[in-house]
């Protein structure tokens, strides 16, 4: 009998020990899990609420009837200048009233954007009769604008950058990419859509004897 109670009282005691140990894990295994939450909805939060305080950039591209800019990069001045100079000897007729391409940069978040950088590619098409006409080729350039100390956008405000003016291509083509920094010191990129920007001068694009 006393054996009997031995063995029983072994058992008892491992039992509680594996109780014991059974509820360790499942306190430690639920501790974790609060943790885990607990640091999951804080970053959450905190994401929510960086965007909330960012920054945000809207790109607007258009044409600006106002031709007269002397802001304008000294290397869109030169490429304009090389076309002018192509459809004054060989296509006078296609000289036209000059529009500045320019991008409107407007920010849209609650921090200022204290810094910008924009990456512009120009494709230039020579259109059928200067090609076969004279041979003259189109081209490919690229121009890169960086903002001045000056040039700071405020939550709500705006800032238009002129670009190059385009009444002397044929056909051009604009694609961009943007970069920015605000407040925050985060940076972020702004890239145009697939179809860019494109603007044709169709008399000379389209010009037949």
């Amino acid at each position: 009998m006393d054996y009997l109670e031995g063995i029983y009282y072994v058992l008892s005691d491992n039992q509680i020990q594996i109780w014991t140990l059974a509820l360790t894990a499942l306190t430690t295994l639920l501790w974790g899990v609060y943790v885990f939450f607990t640091i999951k909805t804080f970053n959450q939060i905190k994401k929510q609420t960086d965007l909330q305080s960012r920054a945000f950039l809207l790109v607007t591209p258009r044409l600006n009837n106002d031709s007269s800019d002397n802001s304008i990069d000294n290397k869109a001045v030169k490429i304009k200048e090389k076309w002018h100079g192509i459809l004054e000897n060989n296509l006078t007729t296609a000289l036209s009233v000059n529009r500045i391409f320019e991008i409107e940069l407007t920010n849209r978040g609650k921090s200022d954007i204290v810094s910008w950088s924009i990456d512009i590619s120009l494709t230039i098409n020579e259109g059928e009769y200067l090609k076969t006409k004279f041979g003259i080729a189109g081209e490919t350039s690229k121009l890169k604008i960086i903002s001045k100390s000056d040039q700071t956008i405020a939550p709500d405000q705006s800032i238009k950058v002129p670009i190059i003016q385009v009444g002397d291509f044929p056909n051009i083509l604009f694609n961009w990419n943007i970069t920015y920094k605000d407040l925050m010191e985060g940076e972020y990129h702004s890239i145009c859509n697939n179809e860019g920007f494109a603007n044709s001068n169709l008399i000379a694009l389209n010009y037949k004897e």
